[in-house]
């Protein structure tokens, strides 16, 4: 599964997010599905989107055409926004049924002792006490 990362900065994301929902049509006609549209916690206008990808060239060219980089500036995003294609390496995530929706599948790994140990006195616990 191929997938593309799009971060960025807004100075409105209301009408930021207005412009994105318009254009729908270009990123299905792209093969981009989203799967995720997330903001920034400490800054709300830090926004990042997970598209699955069908085909990397074909979302190449739409990241690098001068009409849609004309639409994201005119959009409000700041500066110059990252554009990362990734490869899936875990079976054990969300992945994209066909329509758009997300399905999660269960991993079978578990997790290491040492991960869990350190979660449990991140937590203020010690050998199962508080």
């Amino acid at each position: 599964m191929l997938y593309l990362l799009f971060r960025h900065k807004v100075a409105d994301f209301t009408k930021w997010e207005r412009a994105y929902r318009a254009q729908v049509g270009a990123r299905q006609l792209a093969g981009l599905t989203e799967l995720h549209l997330l903001r920034g916690i400490g800054d709300p206008n830090e926004v990042v989107i997970l598209f699955a990808a069908n085909d990397l060239n074909t979302a190449k060219i739409l990241t690098s055409s001068p009409e849609i980089r004309s639409i994201i500036q005119n959009s409000g995003v700041i500066g110059k926004p990252d554009f990362v294609f990734l490869n899936r390496v875990n079976k054990g995530a969300a992945t994209p049924k066909k329509g758009g929706s997300v399905e999660a599948t269960a991993s079978r790994s578990r997790p290491a002792k040492g991960w869990r140990r350190l979660v449990t006195l991140k937590a203020g616990k010690r050998d199962g006490k508080k």
